[in-house]
């Protein structure tokens, strides 16, 4: 497994040291910009995800200029309101949530349109994922009535995500016997300690979270589908049908089927077009290495990285796609 991403290029930077000048020797003719990635909790995959962009970033600082930093975040919704307060300059983050913090819906509504946020890339598909203690009575997701379920921190897309999965089974948090809100780490140790019965995770696959469940307790995924889901994604192009092949996690050898969304690079349109064209060359430019850096990425194309329909594209993607031949679109 790769999620023993090496991170030696990507450290953990102040919130909102994303862009600091000073001029470099003048035999490199550039400008030194220091730009911050907010990801997600260290053992997701948005933190390595950031780590694998500063280090593909980091190859040509020598040439552009350009040092790149991940910060680890609470999640989506956090990233979404951080980068519009100006605390970060780029971020990670689910598609539903890049969708409703631009149209000001959902638990942005409050907040309004963020009109100026930018897409830059798109990158892994994340499964919504339901892990049940083994035994624990947990087929399907309305058998969550009653039990002790981990539903995700506050400021997490997952939390957000499930709120939204809750509403459409009709069901609330008074239905469960406890609905707690621990990190990705804490809710590894809750369940095989039989403090919950079942988690839920947002995440591409292969997760370390999830990897460390399944090697030390017996845990199931377990199938999210129905008319509930199958209404859910008709009316919301942001989701699509997902598949998480068996095999990928101890004890788990069988497929399971869920919905899911993808993961969105993103930022806003007042990032400098120079800096965004570049990382995008950096990243998507030499997809072949940076491919290699997770397990998630391996399906990727210069094609399929390309966003529409959740908020605008950044003009200095634009630009490199452009360069670089691409021509198909997310939909």
């Amino acid at each position: 497994m790769s999620w023993n991403l090496t991170l030696k290029t990507a450290a953990v930077a102040i919130v909102g040291m994303f862009v600091a000048a000073s001029v470099l020797p003048a035999s490199a003719n550039a400008q030194q910009a220091e730009i911050a990635i907010g990801t997600g909790g260290v053992t997701g995959i948005y933190y390595p995800a950031g780590g694998a962009i500063c280090e593909m970033v980091n190859k040509t600082s020598r040439s552009d200029g350009l040092r790149c930093f991940t910060e680890s975040t609470p999640g989506s919704i956090y990233n979404l309101r951080a980068l519009r307060n100006g605390e970060i300059g780029f971020a990670i983050v689910q598609s539903d949530w890049v969708y409703n913090a631009y149209h000001g819906n959902s638990v942005f509504q409050a907040d309004g349109p963020f009109e100026n946020l930018r897409t830059v890339f798109l990158l892994h598909s994340e499964p919504f994922t339901l892990v049940a203690r083994t035994g624990s009575g947990i087929t399907r997701f309305a058998d969550l009535k009653g039990k002790r379920v981990n539903i995700g921190p506050p400021g997490s897309g997952q939390r957000s995500t499930m709120d939204v999965v809750m509403a459409a089974f009709g069901m609330s948090y008074d239905d469960m016997a406890g609905a707690s809100e621990l990190t990705e780490t804490q809710m590894a140790k809750a369940i095989c300690d039989g403090q919950i019965d079942a988690m839920i995770y947002t995440v591409g696959h292969p997760a370390a979270a999830i990897g460390d469940v399944a090697n030390n307790c017996d845990v199931d995924l377990i199938d999210v589908q129905g008319p509930e889901i199958d209404k859910l994604i008709a009316d919301n192009g942001f989701y699509q049908k997902v598949t998480i092949p068996g095999g990928l996690y101890n004890g788990i050898s069988g497929a399971v089927e869920t919905f899911g969304v993808r993961a969105v690079f993103v930022t806003t349109a007042e990032q400098d077009n120079n800096i965004v064209k570049g990382i995008v060359e950096d990243v998507v430019g030499d997809l072949d290495d940076f491919t290699r850096l997770h397990d998630s990425f391996a399906e990727l194309t210069p094609s399929s990285m390309m966003s529409k329909g959740l908020a605008p594209m950044h003009d200095g993607a634009v630009a490199a796609f452009k360069e670089l031949g691409a021509t198909n679109a997310y939909q």
